[in-house]
């Protein structure tokens, strides 16, 4: 073998050990997600549903929102409730199964019944009565479906208004009769339908 093929013996061996793949750093966090349940003081030493649980008390007790991407099967949970304490109506869209819940939980808390609308798979009928209702607005009680009426006379009835009483639909003499009694006006007794008699009996014993 002549020098000159020893040479580039040499030069191809060097190359060789240049291009040799380097280990990874640290190949745990390049492989494997930081699992924050472990940090907690706490959880570090439970494993299982046990360590989630765990995970999940301490996130929903400080509204960790980060935490509860860690917590397995008490996640949609973990969003909901802690959405809930915060007021985040926002933290709603995450909580999965717990979404409309959510929603309707916070639309009663907050006195907001825009919330309402934001509700997917179960009906808002009942979120629109109740926060309208509620807040005496009768201006979401047309968003109410089946419900309409028992929301018109919902805020009637505690806005002693006997104005929407027309609107009530099934609860007509009930609104005007309990207007009525709680604003000690016999006159609207004779608005009463099948009321009428009891209403107008009611204030002939009161005097």
């Amino acid at each position: 073998m002549n020098i000159k093929n020893i040479i580039l013996l040499l030069i191809l061996a060097l190359f060789l050990v240049s291009c040799k793949p380097t280990t990874p750093i640290n190949n745990q966090t390049t492989n494997k997600t930081i699992d924050l349940c472990s940090e907690l003081p706490n959880c570090r030493d439970l494993t299982g549903d046990a360590k989630l649980k765990c995970c999940y008390d301490y996130a929903t007790f400080n509204a960790d929102v980060p935490l509860c991407e860690h917590v397995g099967e008490y996640r949609d949970d973990c969003y909901s409730v802690t959405a809930i304490k915060t007021l985040n109506p926002g933290l709603c869209q995450r909580a999965g199964s717990n979404q409309d819940l959510c929603y309707k939980l916070l639309a009663d808390k907050m006195n907001n019944p825009e919330l309402c609308g934001f509700m997917l798979y179960e009906s808002n009928h009942s979120c629109f009565s109740q926060t309208a209702v509620k807040i005496a607005d009768a201006n979401f009680c047309p968003m109410a479906g089946n419900l309409t009426s028992a929301c018109f006379y919902g805020v009637a009835v505690k806005k002693n208004n006997y104005y929407m009483c027309e609107n009530c639909g099934e609860f007509i003499d009930s609104c005007y009769a309990n207007i009525a009694y709680a604003t000690n006006n016999s006159a609207l007794c004779a608005k009463a339908g099948k009321l009428n008699a009891s209403c107008h009996s009611y204030f002939n014993l009161t005097g």
